[in-house]
């Protein structure tokens, strides 16, 4: 669908008015925001009733991108943060129960190490 845009330019305040084809009058004055018209006015207008030799701004959508995947921190934090802290705990058991077994081979004990 056809839309005029107007308003007022936001650097020079002069008023301004263009045609553009959207799909919705929300995205004619998203897309009239982005070019640099402020307080935009939308109307729905029909193709005939465009000035002749005013162009009407078609604008490209292309393919939809993709959205990234989110990672499971981002969708499940709470599990991901207990399985990385349970992970560090059975890591750190692991250190204890090696460091033991390298003081029984030596004929120390973890106790008498620190006593």
């Amino acid at each position: 669908m056809i839309y005029r845009v107007s308003g007022k330019d936001r650097r020079t305040s002069e008023p301004r008015e263009v045609y553009l084809d959207a799909p919705s009058a929300v995205e004619a004055e998203d897309t009239a925001y982005r070019r640099g018209i402020a307080a935009p006015k939308v109307d729905p207008v029909r193709l005939e009733d465009v000035p002749p030799g005013v162009p009407v701004i078609r604008r490209d959508r292309g393919p939809t991108p993709v959205p990234p995947e989110h990672s499971d921190l981002m969708t499940r934090p709470v599990w991901t943060i207990a399985k990385g802290v349970a992970m560090g705990l059975l890591l750190f058991l692991a250190l204890i129960v090696v460091l033991q077994f390298v003081l029984m081979v030596l004929g120390m004990t973890l106790v008498g190490l620190f006593s």
